[in-house]
């Protein structure tokens, strides 16, 4: 199994991550996010409404696919790809982060946390 991200959103950053099947990030979590690789599986997490959606796969190298998204501000850009009928959303998500003992490393502010980098 490859790896596993949870990627943060706002109400205002979702629909463009939905809408663009494009999941971004600042530089500052360059050097971790490269460690995404293109078939791991991962979640958004809008952390505004605290709902955890997914699950998602990236289906795309690290870049700056889209240079304009989000205003520019999130240039650490992968593409995602998702099952309709397989996509969930669970309420209240952190309270089951902690239940699942994965530890929740932020990596800037509204961007992004990877949960592990299982190889």
């Amino acid at each position: 199994m490859g790896r596993i991200f949870i990627m943060l959103c706002s109400n205002a950053t979702m629909g463009a991550c939905f809408d663009r099947k494009l999941f971004g990030a600042g530089l500052n979590v360059a050097t971790r996010l490269q460690l995404l690789c293109r078939g791991d599986q991962g979640f958004l997490h809008n952390y505004q409404q605290n709902i955890l959606f997914g699950p998602f796969r990236a289906v795309s190298e690290v870049g700056n696919h889209e240079p304009h998204a989000w205003g520019g501000h999130f240039p650490r850009q992968f593409r995602v790809d998702w099952d309709e009928g397989n996509l969930r959303e669970l309420r209240d998500a952190t309270s089951v982060f902690g239940d699942l003992g994965i530890p929740l490393a932020p990596l800037g502010n509204e961007a992004a946390y990877l949960v592990s980098s299982h190889p």
